[in-house]
């Protein structure tokens, strides 16, 4: 049986947050959250939605000590943005840019993703968000969408079978 919420929580203060819903797929579309990670009391996830009047992907970042939402960013932002379009009689807006592969965050709140976005846009991005803002770190479509990993404060991913790397502060 599938949870119907998912729970983050630190030893510490012994409570327990809502993070949400694990992916569902209905026949309004999909929503849910994925890709939990932690370091420390920080847990970073994606949180997606999708169906007739627009998607919307999203890298949430909480601290788990209060609670509190640190960031709460749009996966991405396409290099044509459009405007809101009505299909179907319905109003449609996206929110970022496609979905998270993976999503590596620190305990300071300085989180980084790669996205699956459209062609138009790279097929894939490299994005971080720390201490000295937000920047897409690369784009491609070879950048292999898994190879995002963290050791310390350097961020590693694979591009062309190559390593890269980048400071997250």
């Amino acid at each position: 049986m599938e949870p119907s919420e998912i729970f983050g929580c630190t030893f510490k203060n012994k409570r327990a947050y809502v993070l949400g819903e694990p992916v569902s797929v209905a026949s309004s579309g999909t929503a849910g959250i994925s890709l939990e990670t932690l370091d420390g009391p920080t847990v970073a996830y994606e949180a997606g939605s999708g169906g007739p009047t627009g998607a919307e992907w999203r890298v949430v970042v909480r601290d788990l000590s209060n609670g509190k939402v640190i960031d709460d960013l749009p996966t991405g932002t396409p290099a044509h943005p459009q405007l809101p379009r009505t299909e179907g009689g319905l109003t449609v807006r996206d929110v970022g840019i496609g979905p998270a592969t993976s999503i590596v965050v620190k305990s300071d709140g300085g989180v980084a993703w790669i996205v699956s976005a459209p062609k138009e846009d790279g097929y894939y991005q490299v994005h971080a968000v720390d201490k000295t803002g937000s920047r897409v770190l690369a784009s491609g479509p070879e950048i292999d969408p898994t190879s995002l990993a963290l050791a310390g404060s350097t961020l590693y991913w694979s591009e062309a079978g190559r390593p890269m790397s980048a400071t997250l502060n």
